[in-house]
């Protein structure tokens, strides 16, 4: 475990030098395998320090993802960071934590007065989210009496008032 950290800190080096790079090149700078330089750059994606940019087409080509250092990660300060992702990553919505679901369901709900009841898909198209996870966790908030289900078939919830 003790050779993770340098090889890590190897590929944010990579990055910095080159940002937008593939996988292959980080592997290349930090000398490990494609697949160990994956593991890596998923691991740094996870700790929000990398971007992942998917790569496209060409054609009937794939192209490779490209990744880079979330803004902030440059700590010496000499540029803005990435590019905003264009296409498809750019319209989808950064990943929540477990239970931040919750808030921002409750708070459009509340935003949103004029809309009430709810379906799961009314406040899922409102905040970009997928439809199953924002009726889970109208049936959780339901469960937890933080908001009322006011309809089966289809099913509406609305806010608790008091």
């Amino acid at each position: 475990m003790s050779n993770e950290n340098p090889r890590r800190e190897k590929a944010i080096e990579a990055l910095r030098a080159s940002p937008k790079a593939t996988v292959e090149e980080v592997a290349g700078v930090v000398g490990v395998g494609r697949s160990t330089a994956h593991k890596y750059l998923a691991a740094l994606i996870a700790d929000g320090r990398v971007q992942r940019y998917a790569g496209g087409r060409d054609g009937g080509r794939k192209l490779p993802d490209r990744y880079s250092l979330i803004v902030g990660e440059e700590e010496d300060g000499t540029g803005p960071g990435p590019e905003p992702a264009t296409g498809r990553a750019a319209s989808r919505p950064a990943r929540l934590r477990p239970g931040e679901l919750d808030g921002l369901v409750v708070g459009f709900m509340r935003d949103h007065p004029d809309g009430a009841p709810f379906t799961p898909g009314a406040v899922a198209a409102g905040l970009r989210r997928s439809n199953g996870a924002v009726g889970n966790c109208l049936e959780r908030l339901a469960s937890r009496e933080e908001v009322d289900r006011v309809s089966e078939k289809p099913r509406r919830y609305a806010v608790r008032t008091g």
